[in-house]
């Protein structure tokens, strides 16, 4: 069990790689944030150069416009943002330029502070082992804790933290890196981990197995990548959020499509974690997403949903609901899921064998189609 709960926190993470929202979405976002009584946006983009590539730059004077109208609006709709940087990329944490990285950190997250954001969040997420493998006798997981925990000093206040081993999937190749990471970062941080895997099917109170055995007795945050679909791009999750026992300090990382996503965070804000389907369909109905949907759905729910074969009749069927939600379903929400409804139509009739290898090889990449003829 968490033994620390001191925080509420509940909302929409824009963290996912290949989508970039402007700046007339993310307030869109907000509203949705605000009406579902939801409470953060957190602000870390995988496509916003200053974010990661260009961590060490400040942006330009167009972004810090538009980043602090941003931040206003949060606030006049109650909503906390969290703004994150993500220097693991090159930034030295052992060698003779650590101090001059540090001080570029710092200036960076001053810049967000004093440009109206709520929290500082440090993202040590998806880099390589560089500490590790340099033939330092430094522990990488104790560098990365002390480089937070120096941040949040030097600002005086609490930050997020993202560890290089967020999920326990990506602990079994580094063993040790989580016990001293949280033996060193200090309690008044808050940690933010996504589970047992990186998507998780299931989501207890105590997070996963590797957290209960640790034992960190400070907040920690689930990053929840139960509806991201940047590592399945021809797919798309839109379920019921299940799978979790409580709401309680779990942030949302979605799909960068804004219709979409301001459904999910409908899904998930009406969500015990345990919703039933009935709530669920009340909300794509309520929605104006059409009835024929609902024969199709269980394709879109989740990465773990066992779909039912597709016989025959069943394929008719599909065929004959996906024809009106490509052609006759015409709506802001209709745009964002076509290609997704076209792939599954594609899809059926290339396994059913009516598809012409001649369109095959025109809809089909060049690594599949040559493998779909042949078979």
């Amino acid at each position: 069990m968490l033994k620390s709960n001191k925080i509420n926190i509940t909302g929409y993470i824009e963290g996912y790689y290949g989508k970039l929202l402007s700046w007339e979405e993310r307030k869109k976002i907000l509203k949705t944030l605000a009406d579902c009584n939801l409470t953060n946006y957190f602000f870390a983009p995988k496509a916003e150069p200053f974010h990661r590539k260009f961590w060490r730059e400040l942006p330009p004077k167009s972004f810090s416009i538009a980043f602090s109208e941003f931040c206003d609006c949060a606030k006049k709709l109650e909503i906390s943002t969290i703004a994150g940087i993500s220097p693991g990329i090159d930034f030295d944490f052992i060698g003779s330029n650590k101090q001059i990285d540090f001080q570029f950190l710092l200036r960076k997250v001053r810049y967000f502070l004093d440009h109206g954001v709520d929290h500082l969040a440090l993202l040590i997420d998806d880099v390589d082992d560089r500490v590790t493998r340099s033939g330092s006798t430094l522990s990488e997981g104790h560098v990365h804790a002390s480089l937070a925990n120096r941040l949040a000093q030097e600002l005086g206040t609490k930050i997020f933290v993202v560890p290089r081993v967020y999920a326990d999937e990506i602990a079994r190749s580094s063993p040790d890196y989580l016990k001293a990471f949280i033996s060193e970062l200090d309690i008044r941080n808050v940690l933010i981990y996504s589970g047992k895997e990186i998507v998780s099917n299931k989501i207890p109170e105590g997070v996963s197995p590797l957290m209960e055995k640790l034992d960190w007795r400070g907040d920690l945050v689930v990053w929840d990548n139960f509806y991201a679909n940047d590592y399945c791009p021809r797919r798309l999750f839109v379920g019921p959020w299940l799978g979790r026992d409580y709401i309680r300090n779990i942030l949302i990382n979605p799909t960068g499509l804004v219709q979409t996503d301001q459904l999910l965070l409908k899904i998930y804000g009406s969500s015990t974690g345990n919703v039933k389907d009935g709530n669920w369909k009340n909300i794509i109905k309520q929605s104006g997403i059409p009835e024929e949907f609902f024969i199709v759905a269980k394709h879109f729910y989740n990465p773990f949903n066992r779909v039912p074969k597709i016989t025959s009749t069943v394929e008719k069927k599909y065929l004959s609901a996906l024809d009106i939600l490509l052609w006759e379903w015409i709506e802001p929400l209709a745009l964002e899921w076509f290609n997704f409804f076209q792939g599954m139509r594609q899809d059926i009739l290339t396994l059913n064998g009516t598809m012409s290898t001649k369109r095959i090889r025109r809809i089909q990449s060049g690594v599949l189609a040559p493998r779909l003829i042949k078979s």
